[in-house]
């Protein structure tokens, strides 16, 4: 599909208005392409490509150069900020 239907534009105008950040969008995206299209999203934005592999093969979701103090308060902080984009 190289066309936006009705449905899916209304979904991206509800997307839009949660004001959710765009490299998230990039990689809720890229987790659900196609082949053909997850290699074009790695070809144009190929950090957010490798930090997104990383970060799913990482304990926790933590990357070594990540700053914080206790794993289990930067956890649950990173859960509530994502919930506040998301929820109704």
């Amino acid at each position: 599909m190289d066309r936006l239907n009705l449905i899916d534009y209304t979904i991206s105008a509800r997307l839009f208005r949660k004001d959710i950040p765009f490299y998230a969008l990039i990689a809720g995206a890229m987790r659900k392409a196609s082949s053909e299209n997850i290699t074009k999203l790695r070809e144009m934005f190929p950090g957010i490509y490798d930090d997104l592999l990383a970060r799913y093969n990482a304990r926790g979701s933590v990357l070594p150069d990540d700053k914080f103090g206790d794993l289990d308060e930067a956890l649950e902080k990173a859960e509530k900020i994502a919930n506040g984009y998301l929820n109704d």
